[in-house]
Formats: structure tokens, sequence, C-alpha cells
């Protein structure tokens, strides 16, 4: 019997406060220590969700300035303006984005001719969309007995990453509901993990891996 609602098919980590904080960053946007970035980043909370984040080069020249939502060791949503530089200050591109969506953007060369554009970030994709990939839980899923039984209910929300290779790894559950709801769910990431491949994030071109959330309900009839 199925019994799987899912309301939200993939999501963010929701991020946690700060004023501003100086953070040492590697190619693949992960949080590391000096030793190991390629540079550092100063994030300051502009509003009540709105982060400003400026990346710098380690020898102190301001690479690119986002504008997040969520920002935080794992997530990343970039919502409003993103703004490259090259090494002498000039403008590389400007792009707006909506939920991590780029939607507009221009790019140029270092002599200031306007070059194809390409969005500095790319978030990852599922064939047929995130839907699609719903739909292959919802028909995977099915509401453990013994729940019904006993009439449990709830909220399981699962993290997982998407690799380089747009494989779904390290999936574990973020918020517990029940441990019965918990093992059921993990279980169908897990089965629907080894036949689902998606297209990684990408920055500028290069694939990077990914956090992403899944929050499920269990619903009974």
């Amino acid at each position: 019997m199925k019994g799987l609602i899912l309301v939200l098919m993939v999501s963010w980590i929701t991020h946690t406060s700060f004023a501003q904080d100086t953070i040492y960053v590697n190619k693949y946007t992960e949080w590391v220590n000096k030793e190991n970035a390629i540079e550092y980043a100063v994030a300051t909370k502009i509003g009540q969700e709105q982060i400003k984040v400026k990346y710098y080069a380690l020898d102190g020249k301001l690479k690119r300035v986002e504008n997040y939502q969520v920002y935080n060791e794992k997530q990343r949503i970039r919502n409003g303006n993103l703004v490259q530089f090259y090494p002498d200050g000039k403008r590389r591109r400007e792009e707006i984005y909506d939920k991590d969506q780029c939607v507009e953007g221009k790019l140029w060369a270092e002599d200031g001719s306007e070059l194809p554009f390409k969005p500095y970030y790319k978030a990852p994709e599922f064939p047929g969309g995130k839907m699609n990939f719903a739909r292959k839980l919802a028909a995977t899923i099915q509401y453990p007995s013994e729940a019904r039984q006993q009439k449990i209910e709830g909220r399981v929300i699962l993290q997982f990453i998407i690799d380089l290779e747009g494989r779904i790894t390290n999936p574990e559950v973020l918020v517990s509901a029940h441990p019965i709801l918990d093992e059921a769910a993990l279980n169908t990431i897990k089965k629907v993990s080894k036949k689902s491949v998606w297209t990684p994030a990408k920055i500028e071109g290069e694939s990077i891996p990914t956090y992403c959330v899944m929050p499920a309900h269990f619903r009974l009839p």
C-alpha cells in the first residue's frame, strides 16, 4: 500500500544565522582549512533572508560578489546578483539568480568585448525534471505495515549528495519522524539511487558535488 506523500521533493538546508564570517573555500566551494583553499569568502547577513558573500583570492584581490538566500557549510541557494571580476578589477560577468537558477546574465572578455554567455553556476538537474524524480520515489516506497498498524505518521527529512558523476551518495536521515518511517524513507532513496543519475551541478562548466535534502510526509489514508 502506497502511503508516502512528497510535499517538497528537493530543497536546501536552512542556513544558520551569523553576523559576519571569514570562510576558506576550495574549487568545489566546500569549506576547508586555509592550507587547502583557493580563495576565501566574507559573508554578511544583510536582511532576514539575504546574505552577501564576497570572495577573494588568497592574495586579497576581490574575485566576485554573490547574493544568497541560504549560505552555510553544506548548502548554497543563490538569489540575487552575482558579479565576477578579472584580477585587474575589470568586470568579467554579471548575472541574476532566482532560487538558485540563473535567469539572465552577461559575460565579457578582458578587453571589454562581450562573449557568448554561460552561467557561472548551474544547479543539478534530473532527467525529466525534479517531479520525475519525485515520481520515482513515490513509485518505490511502501508504507511500513508496522507503522500502519500503530497509526504512525510523520515527516522524514533525508540528506544526500549528488556527486561529480551525478550519483546519489551518502544518504542519511537529517530530521527523524520515527525509526520505522526513517528506515523506510532511507531504504527508498538507496533503491532509487541505484538507477537514478543526475546531471551534476557545475561551476564555470566544471562538475561539483552538491548537498540536497528531501522532506517526505508519511500520511495514512
